[in-house]
């Protein structure tokens, strides 16, 4: 599997390059699917998708967990197009601290900071079918957290 991926990475200009074992990014599509770069960097990937014979989009994959620079990006990509647009990324964020159970409590200003981003990009949780919370820490007692990550 390993050496399948370098060579489809060798095959693409655009990929966002590995730090040590950490990190990059790579997008990959349908033939039957144009693809255009719009955007990207060591957080992101912005594109514009047209399937063939249907309107133009955009999509946004992000990576990483520097939370403020992941906001300020977020509304900066907003106001880049016009184009319907669909953002992937797991946030590692909540939208409410009854989403979480165990640990501290969440802190009202990430929580603010987090919608507030979202409704600055225009942005909506297009919502989740699955169990109630999608991660927990896998511990023992008063150590173990589950959330709903949004």
């Amino acid at each position: 599997m390993e050496r399948r991926l370098e060579y489809a990475l060798m095959k693409y200009e655009r990929v966002v390059k590995l730090y040590g074992k950490a990190g990059g990014l790579c997008l990959f599509w349908n033939v039957d699917v144009n693809v255009a770069l719009l955007s990207y960097s060591v957080a992101h990937i912005n594109v514009r998708v047209e399937p063939i014979g249907k309107l133009w989009w955009r999509f946004t994959g992000f990576y990483g967990n520097q939370r403020v620079h992941s906001w300020s990006l977020l509304r900066r990509l907003a106001g880049m197009y016009s184009l319907p647009w669909v953002c992937m990324r797991d946030f590692n964020e909540v939208f409410s601290s009854s989403k979480k159970i165990g640990g501290l409590p969440k802190e009202w200003k990430a929580l603010a900071d987090f919608r507030e981003a979202l409704d600055d990009s225009g942005l909506e949780d297009l919502g989740y079918i699955g169990p109630h919370f999608t991660l927990t820490n896998k511990r023992q007692g008063v150590a173990l957290i589950y959330k709903r990550l949004d």
